[in-house]
């Protein structure tokens, strides 16, 4: 049975045109017609209700097994968005003009075939599908004309099969330098030694040593940069990273056709990741002018609502650097609402970038108990199972949380169970030592004079260790000595939740 969750978040997802469009379908179909009235009392309720649904079935005499209509409506919608959906598929058409091929060869229609086939190569090429290109070509080699026959054409068909082939052995190796990328961000984040930085660059002459034949590939030329985009993002080069976003999102806007039709996601993906670069370098007004073009460009598709309200808290998180507590603990209890309702629908990599955002900004605003609330849910092992990179910044937010709140000997605990646990990881870089070397010192008896001579002899550290803060997944130790150091001066007290 489908479960009934699921088709009311289907029938939730579903755009004004696509319900009408499935209206429109379900008013031709023969037979009987009650999976309708069940679509129409779902989709007026925001929260599904198993009770009143089926009081409201029983006066409309509803006679019919609920399980079966449920699986058999669930089945009729997604058909009918499939059906919408085909002529912006280049793989629901490429699908289709095979089968016209099939069929025609079958019959021996070998006419018309030699035009269909010769019809499914251009449209395959023209939209990047090579393996589908690959197949037209092996029928086309398979059965020639007979001038073709007499010509040798087939040699031609193994030229064009050889390049296709480079193309897409090339695009295997791209992937497979992304995949590695993707793997260093979720595990290490960014390059935090010499070692990570030879990687780096490593990778980074790989890709322009790549076939000169991906330059005729729309979609190879994105992955490029992509590939190139991450390579930056992971050597903190913010500004080089912004340049990459700028270019790929140019590319994949002259060319929708391929992009909307065969790699859906691609326009949504360039967008984030230019959103994100502006973040970096704190521009703001350039995040702004990036979210209301994609506002513009992308507002009818499926996933544009959910990926607006995800842009929109980036960017007022970052808007909010340097703001009063009061804000800090009000955006993140709206974060971890929306978070909440969008369960299951963000993947966990996005959840965890929104949720160590906030986490730093109430740390930064000196809201203590919400960056620890925060904090401690990345270090569930639920989290760190699928990005162990956060394991870093979420405990060094815990360790100077409670420094800032007097736990002294807490400080001590968590300082020695961090290093323990980052040197077993191969996670304890050289700043997080010293940051972690110097708290755990940390006593009870600690007064203010004992606290200043700390956290300078520590700034003193950390400007040889080569500190570099221009990273947004760290806390920003060099700022931190500083709002303590003057709330020493000033006589606040930072012990507050």
């Amino acid at each position: 049975m489908k479960s009934t969750n699921e088709l009311h978040e289907l029938i939730k997802a579903l755009t004004p045109q696509e319900k009408r469009r499935f209206k429109l379908d379900a008013s031709v179909q023969g037979g009987g017609k009650k999976y309708i009235a069940l679509f129409d009392l779902i989709s007026r309720q925001k929260v599904y209700d198993e009770a009143k649904l089926r009081q409201e079935l029983k006066k409309r005499n509803f006679d019919e097994s609920i399980s079966f209509t449920k699986n058999y409506l669930y089945k009729m919608i997604l058909r009918s968005i499939i059906s919408s959906s085909a002529e912006n598929s280049a793989d629901i058409r490429l699908m289709e003009m095979y089968s016209r091929c099939r069929a025609l060869y079958d019959r021996a229609l070998f006419g018309r075939y030699f035009k269909a086939v010769e019809a499914g190569k251009k449209v395959s090429l023209m939209f990047e599908r090579y393996g589908f290109a690959l197949e037209f070509i092996s029928m086309q080699r398979q059965l020639l004309k007979k001038e073709q026959t007499l010509q040798n054409s087939a040699d031609k068909f193994f030229r064009e099969e050889a390049r296709i082939l480079g193309i897409l052995d090339s695009l295997n190796h791209l992937k497979r330098i992304i995949a590695g990328l993707v793997e260093f961000r979720r595990v290490k984040g960014i390059c935090r030694d010499h070692a990570d930085l030879g990687y780096a660059d490593d990778v980074l002459r790989k890709i322009g040593e790549l076939s000169p034949a991906l330059s005729d590939s729309a979609s190879a030329r994105e992955r490029k940069l992509f590939a190139s985009y991450l390579v930056h993002v992971i050597k903190g080069e913010a500004r080089k990273a912004l340049r990459v976003a700028k270019e790929r999102l140019s590319i994949v806007k002259s060319d929708p056709g391929i992009f909307r039709s065969s790699f859906p996601g691609t326009e949504d993906d360039s967008y984030f990741d230019l959103l994100e670069s502006y973040l970096r370098i704190s521009d703001i007004k350039g995040a702004n002018e990036v979210m209301r073009e994609y506002e513009n460009r992308l507002n009818r598709s499926g996933t544009y609502k959910l990926n607006r309200q995800i842009y929109e808290f980036m960017i007022k998180l970052s808007n909010a650097r340097n703001a009063e507590r009061k804000l800090a603990a009000q955006l993140a209890e709206e974060l971890l609402a929306f978070l909440e309702i969008n369960k299951g629908k963000i993947t966990v990599g996005t959840v965890n970038e929104l949720l160590l955002r906030s986490s730093l900004l109430c740390f930064e605003a000196g809201d203590q108990g919400g960056a620890l609330k925060i904090a401690e849910r990345l270090l569930s092992p639920s989290m760190l199972k699928f990005v162990p990179v956060m394991e870093v910044p979420a405990r060094m937010i815990e360790v100077l949380c409670h420094f800032d709140l007097g736990n002294h000997r807490l400080v001590r605990y968590k300082a020695m169970s961090a290093l323990k646990s980052f040197s077993r990881k191969g996670m304890l870089f050289e700043t997080e030592r010293t940051v972690l070397n110097q708290l755990k010192k940390s006593d009870s008896g600690t007064g203010a004079k004992e606290i200043r001579s700390m956290l300078e002899s520590l700034n003193s550290k950390l400007v040889k260790t080569g500190y570099d803060s221009t990273s947004a997944s760290v806390p920003d130790y060099a700022k931190w000595i500083e709002r303590r150091l003057h709330s020493i001066d000033s006589g606040e007290n930072m012990c507050l939740i």
